[in-house]
């Protein structure tokens, strides 16, 4: 019972952020200056880690700039020219089963599928934009407040390894929309203890963590803190 009820509110949360992506647009984002930061700066991003479920950020990037997922065996490119790597550790509303991709019934609610799994090990495949809201064979998601209990999953596991893979080549990186609480704590750090010691950081938080400054002060780590938006890198 316990079990179906975590499923129930995961289901929940992705049926939540699949409405809110639906209700925003290319149109309505460019106001946004997050969307306006990242178009000027796509140039020089070369890898993105995202904690959230929703496609705001693929919607904020539609072509010509492209995404390849690292969650995604084999890296699969959503087009094929201007490339960003984009990692999803607590999961994404379009990742769905690999060998269940096309599973169920288009015209049933993901609310009324009895044939669910929850926190399952198997690879996943992007879904269409148009098979979001319909039944889906997964939830796997991480909970707000909730410990990952998906770190060692294999399309988490190969994205950790992307990162440490291509750190080498990072010279800065933004800290943004992080609230560094304890469940999130042990992802955000081995994220940074991969950084080269030579990446500057920038918190985009007008009152960050004083933990999170506590844990770049003691590695001697080279950062600075931004209210709104980090300038142009």
């Amino acid at each position: 019972m316990i079990q179906r009820l975590h499923f129930q509110l995961r289901v929940f949360l992705i049926h939540f952020f699949v409405e809110f992506s639906k209700s925003t647009t290319n149109k309505n984002l460019s106001g946004w200056a997050w969307a306006s930061w990242l178009r000027y700066n796509f140039i020089n991003l070369g890898f993105v880690i995202n904690f959230n479920y929703d496609t705001i950020f693929e919607q904020a990037l539609l072509p010509p700039f492209y995404l390849e997922y690292s969650n995604i065996i084999p890296l699969q490119f959503m087009g094929s020219a201007s490339k960003i790597e984009i990692f999803k550790p607590h999961g994404s509303i379009n990742f769905g089963y690999r060998q269940l991709v096309d599973f169920g019934n288009p015209e049933m609610s993901i609310y009324e599928s009895d044939m669910t799994f929850l926190i399952n090990d198997f690879p996943v495949n992007l879904l269409k934009t148009s098979n979001l809201s319909s039944e889906r064979s997964n939830a796997d998601i991480v909970l707000p407040g909730e410990m990952t209990k998906i770190r060692e999953f294999q399309n988490v596991v190969v994205g950790y390894g992307r990162l440490k893979l291509r750190s080498n080549q990072f010279r800065k990186c933004i800290i943004a929309g992080i609230s560094y609480w304890d469940v999130d704590r042990p992802e955000i750090n081995e994220i940074i203890d991969d950084l080269p010691p030579h990446c500057e950081i920038k918190i985009v938080n007008p009152t960050p963590p004083s933990d999170l400054i506590r844990y770049l002060e003691d590695r001697g780590r080279i950062f600075s803190v931004h209210d709104f938006i980090p300038p142009n890198i």
